[in-house]
Formats: structure tokens, C-alpha cells, sequence
């Protein structure tokens, strides 16, 4: 799409910041036109009690009620990147109720947030849940590497 701007779509679930804060970075990078929406679920999963609950949902398949926010429209942007921590090598309930809820994605990128392991039974799902094949992917590992080097390498990726 050169030369034409391109129309972006941020996103997120975020238990903690750390989804929060790559996927910042990723629209800080990225530049453009773009919106960002965070998933934010009725019940939130902070703390102690909120990571036993985050567990027992996802285990359980549990399908979470959402905060409701502005409509989003995907296929109004040409581009939606998703972001997300696994859980269970998985994306959080709360996420997956929102994308069942959306449709037509022309183009999808994902961003995993995890520690260690691989993530494509994620990637898989968010193809699944999205109804459109990812263009790319990123796994950031929290365990290792240089984060924001892997996200401009992502940028790269996303944009070529």
C-alpha cells in the first residue's frame, strides 16, 4: 500500500501492563492512521484473587461479560492488529468473546505477550477467530530478548 495511508486497528487485552505496554509501543512505531481498543471485561482479573479467576475462566471456557465501549468496525480499517498475553496457550476469554463478536478483517497481525513456549496454537485460534490468515505474528518471550527490537523488527514485517 505504498504511499496511501494505511488504516490500523489496535487490539488489546491486558491482565496486567505488559500486553499494554508492547502494544504501545507497536502504535508508537507504527505511526499512521490508527485507533486503539482495549477489551476490558466486567469483572476484572487484577491481583491475586484476579489471576486464580483469569485461570478458572480460561480453564472452564468461560465466556465473560464485557464492558461495553464504542462500536468497532473492522472491516473500516485495512489493517487489525491484535495483541494479547497466552493463557494456557490461548487467548484470555475476554478476548475471544470480543473477536467472536466481530467480522470483516481484511488483513490481521497478532502480538503474543508470553513466557516462553511456542504460541502457534494461539496465532491459530485468533485466525479461527478473526476468519482471516494472519500477515504476521510476533511471539515476545518476557523471559528473553530486546523487546522493542523485536517489535521494530515486527513493524518491518507488518509494513513490508
Amino acid at each position: 500500500m505504498g504511499g496511501i495511508a494505511v488504516r490500523t486497528l489496535y487490539v488489546y487485552f491486558s491482565r496486567t501492563s505488559r500486553t499494554e505496554s508492547a502494544v504501545l509501543t507497536l502504535k508508537r512505531l507504527m505511526g499512521g492512521d490508527e485507533r486503539i481498543v482495549r477489551v476490558r471485561p466486567a469483572v476484572g482479573y487484577g491481583g491475586p484473587a484476579g489471576f486464580l479467576r483469569a485461570v478458572f475462566t480460561s480453564l472452564s471456557g468461560g465466556h465473560p461479560k464485557l464492558l461495553s465501549g464504542d462500536p468497532v468496525d473492522f472491516a473500516a480499517y485495512d489493517r487489525v492488529v491484535i495483541a494479547t498475553p497466552v493463557w494456557a496457550g490461548r487467548a484470555p476469554p475476554p478476548l475471544r468473546v470480543f473477536l467472536r463478536a466481530q467480522t470483516g478483517a481484511k488483513s490481521t497481525a497478532y502480538l503474543a505477550t508470553c513466557a516462553g513456549g511456542s504460541c502457534e496454537k494461539l496465532f491459530d485460534e485468533l485466525d479461527e477467530l478473526t476468519g482471516c490468515r494472519r500477515a504476521a505474528a510476533l511471539a515476545l518471550d518476557g523471559m528473553k530478548g530486546n523487546a522493542e527490537q523485536e517489535i521494530e523488527n515486527f513493524v518491518r514485517q507488518i509494513s513490508g
